[in-house]
């Protein structure tokens, strides 16, 4: 990536702006491809599976599948970032 700096204005070629906008280049790390998360859709998830697969042993979140998607569909919030 080739960047011109001049005082506080950075220059960034197209080609680099559209790999940094592409989420297949991202798909080798779990937390890098995090900021292509879309938190404006819903998810449908078996509460049970949720409890046993993800949330077991998680201390306080534990057995909360139930509250946590009551959440989402009540207040739009996005469970499990």
């Amino acid at each position: 990536m080739e960047m011109i700096v001049t005082n506080s204005l950075i220059i960034i070629h197209g080609e680099d702006v559209s790999y940094y906008l592409d989420s297949n280049n991202y798909l080798s790390s779990i937390v890098d491809s995090l900021q292509f998360l879309k938190l404006l859709e819903t998810t449908i998830l078996n509460p049970d599976e949720v409890n046993n697969r993800i949330l077991s042993e998680k201390g306080i979140l534990s057995g909360l599948a139930s509250a946590l998607i009551k959440s989402e569909n009540t207040y739009g919030i996005k469970k499990f970032i």
